[in-house]
């Protein structure tokens, strides 16, 4: 028996359109131009205006008029001239940037290297990309093995991912893929070629004993593994050589590799701030008349049908392309203005103590937008300031609140714990519980799970291990 029943259903669509707005606006400056670039080449009917091409053009009339006279006689000699071999004593040669491959890159590399079939290689690929930055794996094999089976629809056994790891780790350099401090060492001691007593010991107590030096059990140690004072030293010292990490990138390593175009530029003219976007596009982006005098003669209908057709369609891309970067430039100022209002004492004095507790929902609510939008067109930006250049997500921080009742940002208090640890006695450091009690006496109410969680942003180790790091440096 058929039977019809008529019912009220709530449901949310996102438009394709919004969602490829959303996207649009994620990218980031140089993400941007790339964006525009493919654009351009995909659709002939989209121009970029260049703003340096009528300048260009003047300089170029202007040259015409000169006369050969001021060449002829003159005594400088003609390398002068010469940009490639002629530098003012006051100008610095530019230095090319240091192109420094990733270590993940670089394991590819190695990986293809050795014999593999189709199957362990894309395994390997896939563990590959699952290392975080320091070069080790955050899950477990099963946790790895589940998500690998998801993503490429098949059953992936545990053991199976276990025998790529293990070949992983024969490659360069030694640590890679370990799930622990305690594997990386390993893996580091066992890879040493001509082992000395010291390099044996080492390799013992940390296949045995590790769990006595997390715990900083040193004379249980020294009793079990009978060793006197100067040798259990001697092989601290020579654990405390290897690289807890595999991949070591300092913060020089770091300002190399990067080089970050800024979105948006903050100045301050007067008593207010302007806020410009580096080289909008909003102005530049036009549709030429490339499709206007289009015509095909002594063409067919169907010829000219489809001509039209073609075109129509690419005016339409590209008109909902100038459109999403007017969108896109339109709300990045939006965002950007109500941030500017709600650390305006950030801005004026540069100093990061004066950054206020800010979240998502004040700006949304601030400009207008979706915290959804807000949070897309603030990631992977910069803003250029007259002190420098400031990630805008850096200046989102939540706060808690001191005993006098004002809001304190998170970036103020891990500054406070940085302090009291770097004013604590190395030889008994505080631990989190009594950097809890400190904070309490400047007025800071926080539980120490919090003060664990900021020490480990800061990434300062525990107690017992900056303890353990302070002996052996003596």
């Amino acid at each position: 028996m058929i039977n019809q029943r008529i019912e009220q259903k709530g449901q949310l669509k996102v438009l394709p359109q919004k969602i490829q707005f959303l996207n649009f606006l994620y990218l980031n400056r140089q993400e941007l131009e790339m964006r525009i670039q493919n654009e351009l080449i995909e659709n002939p009917l989209l121009e970029l205006k260049d703003n340096g091409e009528s300048e260009k053009e003047n300089d170029e009339v202007i040259a015409d008029f000169k006369g050969v006279e001021e060449y002829m006689y003159d005594d400088i000699p003609d390398y002068k001239y010469e940009y490639h071999n002629y530098l003012p004593d006051n100008a610095h040669v530019d230095r090319p940037l240091e192109e420094r491959p990733d270590f993940r890159a670089d394991l590819r590399r190695q990986l293809g290297l050795l014999e593999t079939d189709a199957r362990m290689y894309d395994l390997a690929v896939y563990i590959i990309d699952s290392l975080n930055d320091y070069g080790m794996l955050d899950t477990d094999i099963d946790t790895l093995a589940e998500e690998y089976s998801f993503n490429q629809q098949r059953v992936t056994e545990p053991e199976q991912l276990e025998q790529v790891i293990k070949l992983l780790q024969t490659l360069d350099p030694p640590g890679i893929a370990s799930f622990s401090v305690k594997d990386c060492l390993l893996t580091q001691l066992n890879r040493v070629e001509k082992k000395c007593p010291v390099c044996r010991k080492a390799i013992e107590l940390m296949t045995h004993y590790y769990d006595y030096l997390y715990t900083g059990s040193f004379d249980r140690i020294m009793d079990q593994m009978q060793l006197d004072k100067e040798e259990f030293q001697a092989v601290i010292h020579y654990i405390a050589k290897l690289s807890p990490h595999p991949v070591i990138v300092t913060d020089s390593e770091e300002e190399k590799q990067q080089v970050i175009v800024p979105d948006v530029f903050v100045l301050k003219e007067g008593e207010r701030f302007v806020i410009t976007l580096n080289n909008a596009y909003s102005d530049r982006l036009m549709i030429n008349n490339y499709g206007s005098e289009l015509h095909v003669e002594g063409a067919a209908d169907r010829a000219q049908k489809q001509a039209k057709k073609y075109i129509k369609s690419k005016t339409t891309a590209a008109n909902w392309f100038i459109s999403a970067v007017q969108q896109r430039e339109h709300t990045l100022v939006k965002i950007m203005q109500a941030i500017v209002h709600l650390q305006r004492a950030y801005f004026e004095e540069g100093d990061t103590a004066q950054i206020k507790p800010m979240i998502l929902k004040q700006v949304a609510e601030l400009s207008g937008m979706d915290i959804s939008t807000v949070s897309r067109a603030t990631a992977n930006k910069y803003a250029e300031t007259e002190f420098g250049m400031v990630s805008l997500k850096a200046l989102f921080t939540e706060g808690v609140h001191n005993t006098e009742g004002e809001t304190i940002s998170n970036r103020i208090i891990r500054d406070h714990i940085k302090d009291i640890i770097a004013g604590e006695d190395r030889k008994d450091p505080f631990t989190d519980q009594q950097i809890t009690d400190a904070l309490k006496k400047n007025g800071i109410m926080i539980a120490r799970r919090t003060v664990t969680k900021y020490r480990e942003q800061l990434q300062i180790p525990v107690a017992h291990l900056r303890k353990l790091s302070a002996q052996i440096q003596h």
